[in-house]
């Protein structure tokens, strides 16, 4: 971009780029400033105060660094070597492996965590999302040159490819979706590499890194790879047949699939859990097309940061120019432009996103390809535009202005973002059209600085916009600075973990809300809260079997106040703000002044340790008779083991329906198959005469919703809206129409299920939902009262039409409880030791027992019985159990993750691959290569 006729100029020029990375490093922190310097003056921190980074990402990353202190200081104080992998505070205990893989327990970057204090791991948490972005423009800067692009044209493409929008918006939001942006470059530059018959080093260790970091990533940035191997190799002018197309595809093949054995100690263990959660066996609603918002956005995303379907835009309007280029360039340019309509399509139609997204559902996560291609096409053409002759001009131009116009009248280019945005775009256009009209000296070196003035610029509108509370506002949503570790402690987890944390007895602690789900984690207290995208074990099947699921069976906290399931899980703490309503059992056992907030714990003598006895076996014959209330007693009273069979063992089932009468608000219009809710936030009464010392229980059957905005509910029910029908003038019709057009209908619910005593909020989703869980029956616990309950509501939080097959009142009289939970205490497991990975207890036995473990089952752990290995089976579909002979016995039970061990193996056998191959070629040099090289 040097073009002077100055010497001194020219010298102190080259003497500073003689250092392009110290170039790119200043402007980077210079960007960085304007970019995010709104977190500093409103003081936030970057994690966002509603959605996964605060009860996911956040407590992941805190995790990571608990877990990794807690492998150094084994091994360097205690001299053991093994590597903690059950943990009883994920849940109701999970593999930490498995569970935080996804969230980057693998991911080296991560690991500044282990030697970052709790209290200022968001400060690591901000470092991290501006980090991962330097690192992703490092390898754009890395690829530009290898393409012989101009030193200066690489700095400055870089600066554009690190602060696309995607990079920040997705960063601050999850923040491991960098991944996917900061390793592409080094993935790319690994394919030409070999393609170039050049050393494979590059490609296998990117293979390796975002492996390791998060398999999520490693698949998506896999097809992509394959995806541009393929158009390159089908593209290239070179001659093609099958033998080189074989040997190319073999090539990749063999040095990808050595990275991924290099990755093998993490990968395995999480694609075990992969193909087994329930995520990834979830139920998805696939369309042809995305609504026509989508279509919209994508278009006006060029002038303005937009999102819809993780599609994230706000693309460089030099992006735009160097795709109207390279278009007008006729037979040239061929692989250029099949990437580019290959990965439009991609983000056009829905089954494109549905296979990035691994089958789940459509999600464009892989956006941030199309941002990388876009920069690239700018950065490698970005002289030749500038040099176009006349007539390229004249069709740039062109392009342009039919571009510019169909976005204004198609689509919604409104708001000051997008137009400041069309502004910069025409003014760039301007000034390479006009270069050497406006400028009559340096008209090259001025039209170029000035590109570059205006690119940055446009990254500085795009976040002003965004973040300013005058505009977006985007910056209210984030934490406040300094207040997210608090958020972590000054909740009831926090409140009493050194009590909880003393006892000599196995317990878990149950709170009265979430608690952020992850609190009891953060605090290192055996808690009952999970929300991480996966989850192995057999908790999710046992919460749909027993209904007590509100959206995902991966996202849970407790298990709905049943005093019964409460006592089969080892629930012996709940705690809540203050004082209330708490489960049948529970009894003040402290009080706490905490962080400002006033706590109580409460202690229920009556529940069961961590290992109890069962006498009587319950088929799955006779369980899958019951209800989702009824199989809550007959629990306390016989074991489910899987796949036992014979003949019916007899249990007490005392629960009872009970009548009530139906009551519909104002905003409601029932309907033969339904109800129409015409106003948000309509409820129905259930009025009914319960029963003392009882759970009330509301279980609802099938329980469907379909959103209507409010053309739609005028549509079918104008006899009720008659009168309104007649007064409306035209003009108002239509424009109701009109905003049905644009209206895209919600697929997800709220109904709220309550009474005086306590209430739970639903989360109800239909199919075309994309997280849609094929969940309709709900059974909810409105609470223990020692007085009966009369009443109930259900709330609907939208309009829309809805249905049910049935609904039950149902009361769970308390009178046994004691008894059935003595029962199972006659003979428990004793003297319990935990430490990682492995539980040691004794038992005596009069007779033939099952002897139950509230642990989760896994396939990891196995069980040893006076030092002879016998089988565990799941009990109660969740937990574990293992049969009993009459004596005195010491029980052992010990965990590895499943598929640890063999990709060790793997890994070890793959690194000496990799040493053995670069000993091998290490004599060897790679062609020599000059000129700039075409893509």
């Amino acid at each position: 971009m040097i073009d002077t006729q100055k010497p001194g100029i020219d010298r102190l020029r080259y003497s500073i780029w003689k250092y392009p990375l110290l170039v790119y490093t200043a402007a980077f922190s210079l960007l960085a400033v304007v970019v995010f310097g709104w977190f500093a003056i409103f003081d936030k921190s970057m994690i966002l105060s509603t959605g996964d980074a605060k009860v996911q990402h956040y407590p992941a990353l805190v995790y990571v660094g608990l877990w990794g202190r807690r492998l150094l200081r084994n091994i360097l104080l205690y001299g053991n070597s093994s590597i903690p992998m059950w943990d009883f505070s994920i849940g109701y205990g999970s593999d930490a492996l498995t569970t935080f893989h996804y969230y980057g327990l693998g991911d080296p970057l991560n690991w500044l965590s282990v030697i970052t204090p709790v209290e200022y791991t968001e400060y690591l948490y901000g470092f991290l999302i501006i980090l991962r972005m330097y690192i992703a423009g490092i390898g754009f800067y890395r690829l530009c040159r290898y393409f012989r692009i101009k030193t200066t044209v690489c700095v400055f493409a870089a600066l554009l490819y690190a602060f696309n929008f995607y990079n920040w918006y997705a960063g601050t939001m999850h923040i491991f979706f960098l991944n996917g942006p900061m390793y592409l470059p080094f993935l790319i530059l690994g394919i030409e590499k070999i393609r170039n018959r050049e050393k494979p080093f590059t490609f296998i260790l990117t293979v390796f890194l975002f492996t390791i970091s998060n398999f999520y990533f490693a698949y998506i940035l896999i097809l992509i790879a394959v995806v541009y191997i393929l158009i390159r190799y089908f593209c290239q002018d070179a001659p093609k047949d099958i033998r080189s197309f074989v040997l190319l595809i073999l090539k990749f093949f063999l040095f990808g699939l050595l990275g991924l054995c290099l990755a093998a100690f993490t990968l395995l263990p999480i694609l075990a859990v992969y193909f087994v959660s329930t995520r990834s066996s979830a139920q998805s609603y696939l369309p042809l097309l995305y609504n026509f918002s989508h279509y919209e956005r994508f278009i006006a995303g060029f002038f303005g940061h937009e999102d819809n379907n993780w599609h994230a835009t706000g693309y460089a309007p030099l992006g735009l120019v160097a795709v109207f280029y390279i278009f007008s360039q006729r037979n040239r340019h061929k692989t250029q432009k099949v990437l580019l309509i290959t990965f439009t399509a991609f983000l056009l139609f829905p089954v494109f996103g549905y296979i990035f997204n691994g089958f789940l559902y459509p999600s464009n996560r892989f956006g941030f390809a199309y941002h990388f291609l876009l920069l690239f096409l700018a950065a490698y053409h970005f002289e030749d535009i500038l040099n176009c002759t006349r007539s390229e001009k004249t069709k740039l131009t062109a392009m342009a202005g039919i571009y510019l116009g169909v976005s204004t009248v198609l689509c919604r280019i409104y708001g000051n973002s997008t137009q400041t945005q069309m502004l910069i775009f025409a003014a760039i256009l301007f000034l390479i059209v006009s270069q050497r009209i406006i400028f009559r000296e340096n008209a090259r070196f001025k039209t170029q600085s000035i590109i570059a003035g205006l690119s940055f610029f446009s990254i500085a509108v795009n976040s002003f916009f965004y973040y300013f509370p005058s505009h977006n506002n985007y910056i209210a949503s984030y934490m406040d600075s300094s207040k997210v570790y608090e958020t972590f402690n000054t909740i009831s987890a926090a409140a009493f973990k050194d009590r909880l944390k003393d006892t000599d007895t196995f317990s878990r602690l149950q709170t009265a809300y979430t608690d952020n789900y992850s609190g009891a984690t953060v605090n290192g207290v055996n808690g009952t809260g999970y929300y991480f995208s996966y989850c192995s074990d057999n908790l999710p099947l046992f919460q749909q079997e027993l209904e007590l699921v509100d959206f995902t069976p991966y996202r849970y906290n407790g298990m709905d106040k049943s005093a019964f399931l409460n006592a089969l899980a080892s629930v012996e703490y709940y705690s809540r703000p203050g004082t209330g309503n708490v489960p049948y059992g529970y009894q003040v056992a402290a009080t706490t002044s905490h962080s400002g907030y006033d706590y109580t714990l409460y202690r229920n003598e009556k529940t069961l340790p961590i290992g109890y006895t069962y006498d009587a076996v319950m088929t799955k014959e006779q369980f899958s008779q019951l209800s989702a209330v009824e199989k809550r007693e007959a629990m306390m009273q016989a074991v489910l083991l899987d796949g036992v069979t014979g003949e019916s063992t007899p249990y007490t089932i005392t629960s009872q329906s009970i009548p009530y009468e139906i009551e519909y608000s104002d905003g409601i219009t029932v309907a033969k198959t339904g109800i129409y809710v015409r106003k948000a936030n309509s409820k129905i009464t259930l009025s009914f005469a319960g029963k003392e010392n009882c759970e009330t229980y509301v279980s609802i059957r099938n329980l469907r919703g379909e959103n209507l905005d409010a053309y739609e509910i005028r549509q079918v029910l104008p006899d009720v809206y008659a009168a309104e029908l007649e007064s409306e003038s035209p003009i108002t019709g239509k424009l109701r129409a009109y905003q049905h057009f644009y209206n895209n209908p919600s697929n997800y619910f709220y109904v709220t299920l309550g009474s005086d005593v306590s209430s739970k909020e639903l989360a109800l989703c239909n199919k075309k939902y994309r997280f849609y869980n094929g969940i309709h029956n709900f059974t909810v616990n409105l609470g223990y009262r020692e007085k009966a309950q009369t009443s109930a509501s259900i709330r609907f939080d939208r309009m829309g039409f809805y249905t049910w097959d049935s609904i039950q009142v149902i009361c769970q009289p308390m009178d046994r409880y004691t008894q059935y939970v003595d029962a199972l205490s006659r003979d428990t497991l004793e003297d319990v030791r935990l430490s990682a990975n492995r539980i040691e207890g004794r038992i005596s036995l009069q007779s033939d027992k099952i002897l139950c473990l509230s642990v989760p089952y896994s396939k990891g752990w196995r069980a040893y019985v006076d030092g002879e290995e016998v089988s565990l089976c799941a009990a109660n579909i969740w937990q574990m159990a293992l049969q009993l002979e009459p004596g005195e016995h010491t029980v052992v039970l010990t965990y590895a993750t499943p598929g640890f061990k063999t990709g060790v193996i793997l890994s070890c056998v793959g690194w000496l691959a990799l040493l053995g191959y670069a000993l091998l070629t290490a004599g060897q040099k790679s062609p020599s290569l000059s000129g700039k090289k075409d893509p």
